[in-house]
């Protein structure tokens, strides 16, 4: 019973920090899905997806109704999606400040390699005219650092703080990294060049 006694508060503790990182997991996710603007129908196949990767095991075969927030009505799903057997990256073709269009990439596409080596840390990878790059995952309310659009470098996209961005562009033969106020301006800047054909990863 003394041993019960003293590994208690530990083991409590220990729960206490795994629910503290399962509930900044979770915040993290609810803002990038919140920022991905989801039709309902993509949003079900999504939580689908993650829910049977979590639980590892084989979804239920049985029809299921799923509640849709948007028409206050529910949708009858039939067999669930069996767990993708590929890796594959959710991206956004859209414009930040346009509804998401996002497009799924999977491990068995040509360009796979290109989109996972594009992807910065602490990013949403988005695609325009075939060139893939990043956007901050976090909205700007919660960024405390200067932003910068990197239109050549190790990655290029929109990115927060100078520590991040300054690694990206040095020793890469005429990397670009400037200032901007907004996320949406530096987008557009980003496109811009990619239209002119100067935009690229080095």
């Amino acid at each position: 019973m003394p041993q019960f006694t003293q590994s208690f508060p530990s083991q409590v503790a220990s729960q206490s920090a795994s629910a503290e990182d399962d509930s900044s997991a979770l915040d993290a996710l609810a803002t990038l899905l919140t920022r991905l603007r989801l039709s309902a129908a993509d949003s079900r196949l999504l939580i689908r997806i993650l829910e049977t990767n979590i639980a590892e095991e084989e979804p239920p075969a049985l029809s299921t109704s799923v509640p849709d927030p948007l028409t206050n009505s529910t949708t009858s799903v039939g067999p669930a999606a069996p767990p993708p057997s590929a890796a594959v990256l959710f991206v956004n073709t859209a414009p930040v400040n346009a509804a998401a269009d996002v497009v799924v990439v999977d491990e068995g596409e040509e360009d796979y390699i290109e989109a996972v080596s594009s992807m910065a840390a602490e990013s949403a990878l988005c695609r325009y005219k075939g060139v893939y790059y990043n956007i901050p995952a976090k909205p700007r309310s919660q960024i405390s650092e200067r932003l910068y659009y990197v239109t050549r470098g190790k990655y290029i996209g929109v990115f927060a703080g100078w520590d991040t961005v300054s690694p990206m562009v040095q020793r890469v033969p005429g990397g670009i990294g400037l200032k901007t106020d907004t996320i949406e301006f530096g987008e557009a800047k980003l496109r811009a060049a990619i239209d002119r054909g100067d935009a690229f990863r080095g």
